[in-house]
C-alpha cells in the first residue's frame, strides 16, 4: 500500500486521495490537560475517514495502559476489518508490547504499520 497519500507536509495534509470509508486508517495521540487536582492525560484514536473520535481514555498517567484502554474502546465500538492503518507517534505508549499484542492479536489480522513519520 502506498502510505504517502496520508503524509503531512508543511503543516497540511498532502493532496490524494483519502480513505473512502470509515475503519481504514486510524490516527492515535495523547495530550495532557491541566486540572485542578494535576495534569490528566487523555489518550485518542480518531478515525481519518469520519474524522470522528472511536475511542479514548483518560488517567492521572501516561503508561501503557491509558493507550491500550482507548485502542480496546476503539475496536469494540468500531470492528474494524482487515487492512486497517493504525498510525501513531513513536512513544513508549504506542511501542509497548501489550499495546502491540492487541493490535495483532485481538484483530486476528495483520495491521499495516507505515514505517516513517507520517504526521510531521
Amino acid at each position: 500500500m502506498d502510505y504517502s497519500k496520508y503524509v503531512r507536509k508543511g503543516g497540511a495534509w498532502a493532496k490524494g486521495p483519502r480513505p473512502q470509508r470509515p475503519n481504514r486508517v486510524w490516527l492515535a495521540d495523547i495530550t495532557y490537560i491541566a486540572t485542578g487536582e494535576g495534569w490528566l492525560h487523555l489518550a485518542v484514536i480518531l478515525d481519518l475517514f469520519t474524522r470522528k473520535v472511536v475511542g479514548w481514555a483518560m488517567r492521572d498517567h501516561r503508561r501503557a495502559a491509558l493507550t491500550i484502554a482507548a485502542l480496546t474502546m476503539a475496536i469494540q465500538r468500531r470492528r474494524p476489518g482487515a487492512g486497517l492503518i493504525h498510525h501513531s507517534d513513536r512513544g513508549s505508549q504506542y511501542a509497548a508490547g501489550d499495546y502491540r499484542d492487541i493490535l495483532r492479536g485481538r484483530l486476528h489480522h495483520p495491521i499495516d504499520e507505515p514505517q516513517g513519520k507520517l504526521l510531521g
